[in-house]
């Protein structure tokens, strides 16, 4: 008990049963299962949460930190113009529209690279790292791009640029989840485990639990007060 509210913990378990054909009739409501104790049970509850960074705001990102540079190389000065970033299977691909200033790298093309998505738990964030180079632009930068010193140095400076912190994210999912109506179940998520990370088309998807604690306000109905009635041979005062 906590004042006048009684806090129960509660566990439910579900089987789902799959049925093919035509849709079957309704299930008679039967009698809950007898309460089993789950062994080493986890306390408090703990709710699955998605924290999404969509490809289009990693791709501004990134953009606005490359866009413009130039890079000192081997092979002479090297200006970045544009960046791409999708994914590509479980892989993140990233293509750069670069331009050469010299007789060596004179004119401009793409190069594309492609890099492993890791995720680092205790620091919340991703980190795009292991990048290969695996197709150049057309023209002479079939062989620029292929030199091992360029390519060395592109992937050196894109590297440090690809990581993606996720945790005001985490927070801000927290706070929402804790400011639910508390008019039956009160929330009080304060601990969070981050599990996996996923890539889809439109975002990188990480996966994370939200643990705490819950309470559930019962609150009995009032009784109804009985009218005071007078029993006897009362005149009624509206007979005739």
């Amino acid at each position: 008990m906590r004042g006048d509210v009684l806090e129960v913990p509660v566990g439910l378990r579900a089987r789902i049963r799959n049925v093919v054909g035509e849709r079957p009739p309704p299930l008679d409501p039967g009698p809950l299962p007898p309460r089993a104790d789950v062994p080493d049970a986890p306390e408090g509850v703990r709710i699955a949460a998605e924290v999404r960074l969509p490809w289009e705001e990693l791709e501004r990102r990134v953009r606005a930190d490359l866009a413009d540079q130039r890079w000192t190389t081997d092979l002479g000065e090297l200006t970045v113009h544009d960046v791409q970033i999708y994914p590509s299977g479980e892989r993140v691909a990233v293509g750069l529209l670069l331009e050469g200033e010299n007789a060596v790298l004179g004119g401009s093309g793409w190069v594309w690279l492609l890099g492993r998505p890791v995720l680092d738990a205790p620091a919340e964030r991703i980190v795009v790292e292991g990048f290969d180079f695996v197709v150049q632009a057309e023209g002479s930068w079939i062989e620029t791009a292929n030199h091992a010193s360029l390519r060395d140095q592109v992937r050196a400076s894109v590297e440090p640029r690809l990581v993606f912190p996720f945790g005001e994210q985490v927070q801000a999912e927290l706070r929402r989840m804790n400011a639910r109506p508390r008019d039956e179940l009160a929330l009080h998520l304060d601990r969070l485990d981050v599990r996996s990370l996923a890539l889809t088309d439109e975002a990188v998807v990480v996966n994370v639990d939200l643990a705490g604690s819950a309470s559930l306000a019962l609150k009995a109905p009032r009784a109804r007060k009985a009218a005071n009635r007078v029993e006897g041979p009362v005149e009624d005062s509206r007979a005739t």
